[in-house]
């Protein structure tokens, strides 16, 4: 799962998101006004700080990981532990991430946490106007009667007109947007898991023999694998809730190469690991490996307490 996307869809909703033992992002919205002329009314603007200082988790992110990634709340404390580490490791060597319309995180000299905020960022959904110009009106004369000539200010219905159009400007297109997201997320996870539901695990026939000889060496290996304790650390391919679904990833794993096998329940989820490893170094190494094969899974990895 890629958290950079998760902490910008939170931004939407959310004024601040932590990063647990890295540090906060800050939104700051300046509301949409009329200009100094009151010709015009200017579109909102949002601006972002990062709080190096505040890093003690709100359980924000890990609660939206767990909703919209279809994950228990330890694997989203774990993933969000194993991005930090990431982060980290990648600021040590000079490097930096860009978070889109939001800014950069890097270290500076001091190897400290620093932020540089995106360029006018338009996080503000595109459907929104960014100026909207208004048609000064002048003052009505009339006459109450043939001895004095009065004048009516209407400045009071050009504040209403505003007002109702700012409103139209910020909430209309700020709600469209997050509801075609919705349900562009639901769309996905439910294509997803009926791909999953389809996989066949029959496309390779062989003699009943050899495929008895190779479930029974595989049984084994598996066996040796779980039953020995100092094998703990683990690239996870998918987690399910289904035994069903986490065994239709496995064979498709296996096929693929892999000595893919279901972890024992933990909880309610069943575990897919492609690997098993006694060291952390290790099974980074495989991530890696794995990753620049070009695999399509989102993996991650979990640490057996």
């Amino acid at each position: 799962m890629n958290l950079n996307y998760f902490i910008k869809d939170i931004l939407y909703t959310h004024e601040q998101v932590v990063i647990a033992e890295l540090g906060t992002f800050v939104r700051n919205t300046e509301p949409a006004k009329l200009s100094e002329n009151k010709d015009a009314i200017l579109a909102p603007k949002v601006s972002f700080q990062f709080d190096a200082n505040q890093t003690v988790s709100d359980g924000v992110l890990s609660n939206y990981l767990v909703q919209n990634g279809k994950i228990s709340p330890q694997e989203a404390e774990s993933m969000i532990i194993d991005y930090v580490l990431n982060l980290k490791k990648r600021f040590q060597n000079g490097e930096s991430e860009d978070f889109d319309q939001i800014g950069t995180l890097k270290y500076n000299e001091e190897h400290q946490v620093v932020f540089t905020p995106a360029d006018e960022s338009s996080f503000v959904p595109n459907t929104a106007l960014a100026e909207l110009k208004v048609t000064p009106l002048k003052e009505e004369e009339i006459v109450p009667d043939k001895k004095e000539t009065t004048k009516r200010p209407i400045g009071i219905w050009i504040a209403i007109a505003a007002a109702v159009i700012l409103v139209l400007v910020m909430i209309f297109p700020v709600r469209n947007y997050l509801q075609e997201r919705k349900i562009k997320a639901q769309a996905e996870a439910k294509a997803e898991a009926e791909k999953l539901a389809k996989a066949n695990v029959n496309d390779v026939v062989l003699d009943e023999k050899e495929v008895l000889e190779e479930e029974t060496a595989e049984d084994n290996s598996k066996s040796e694998t779980l039953a020995n304790p100092n094998i703990k650390f683990h690239i996870i391919a998918g987690s399910f809730k289904e035994t069903k679904n986490a065994e239709n990833l496995k064979s498709e794993l296996i096929k693929k190469g892999y000595d893919a096998f279901v972890l024992p329940i933990d909880g309610e989820w069943y575990r897919v690991s492609m690997a098993g490893f006694t060291d952390r170094q290790a099974a980074e190494a495989e991530m890696k490996k794995i990753n620049a094969d070009g695999a399509k899974y989102e993996i991650w990895l979990y640490i057996i307490p």
